[in-house]
């Protein structure tokens, strides 16, 4: 059982790689806090796990203001390669903090132009708290910020601005080694993009034994005024235990409905430590 909770873990910390590439270059999918916490944090003061992954986005098309999908400008085509760094430590038994930090090389093709460029993406960081458990349940609440890379926000390709989020996370472990987990709040957007309520649902299922199979569900929808930058996001993860606490993953993600965003697939691979 421990192993399999170290692997829905690993799941759910992984997935903000295609999160963190497409939002920020592809103005596409926001998962952040909502999968890479999903799991409330239950270890021991002093624990630590971590993530180190690259992922690959493309992307060709995107959905207008009205949600219908339209092919970029000028046939425009955007490739993304990021090298991805998370962790979380438990400050004290309830309290921890995480952060993401993406390393990104970036490429947008088009009939009239070629650009290129290789920069910082946007860093996030949490610090989360355990509440007590209730029932078969476990809940924890997180706050976080996202600050503003350096790469270009080209087309529309990265929002280029500050966030603030504010979620809560319920989790269950459920039969035989799976486990069910949700995520719910609400994201103030400095600038011109519109606030969002953001959701997310994931079921961790192993079918053999250090294995595990993880499909998801993940979304935001804009609230009062700016542009609205809607999205939902299905994915699928499968996890390896290696050895001990050290499992390798793999993970594809799509944004398959939205307003103002990018459609973008996105390939994760890595190895995860807890």
């Amino acid at each position: 059982m421990r192993r399999i909770i170290a692997l829905s873990f690993a799941a759910l910390a992984a997935w903000p790689a295609a999160a963190e590439v497409a939002h920020h270059q592809a103005g596409a999918v926001t998962l952040r806090s909502g999968q890479a916490l999903a799991q409330p944090w239950s270890d021991r003061k002093g624990s630590l796990r971590g993530r180190a992954f690259v992922s690959y986005l493309q992307s060709s098309s995107g959905f207008d203001g009205g949600g219908a999908k339209t092919a970029l400008k000028d046939n425009g085509r955007f490739q993304g390669t990021t090298f991805n760094i998370f962790g979380e430590y438990a400050l004290t038994n309830r309290w921890s903090a995480a952060a993401l930090i993406p390393l990104q090389d970036s490429r947008l093709r088009t009939d009239i132009s070629r650009d290129h460029w290789t920069s910082l993406g946007d860093v996030s960081g949490w610090a989360r708290y355990r509440l007590d458990q209730k029932g078969a349940w476990t809940h924890s609440v997180a706050s976080g910020i996202k600050l503003q890379g350096t790469y270009k926000t080209v087309s529309g390709l990265g929002d280029g601005q500050t966030d603030l989020d504010l979620q809560g996370f319920a989790s269950r472990v459920i039969g035989n080694g799976g486990y069910g987990a949700f995520n719910a709040g609400y994201r103030y957007r400095a600038g011109s993009i519109a606030d969002e309520v953001v959701f997310g649902a994931q079921l961790g299922w192993a079918p053999a034994r250090a294995w595990l199979l993880v499909p998801g569900v993940s979304g935001a929808f804009g609230v009062g005024s700016g542009v609205p930058k809607d999205f939902i996001n299905l994915g699928l993860s499968t996890f390896r235990t290696v050895r001990g606490d050290w499992s390798a993953f793999a993970s594809y993600n799509r944004v398959v409905a939205g307003k103002n965003t990018s459609g973008a697939d996105v390939w994760s691979f890595g190895m995860a430590f807890r």
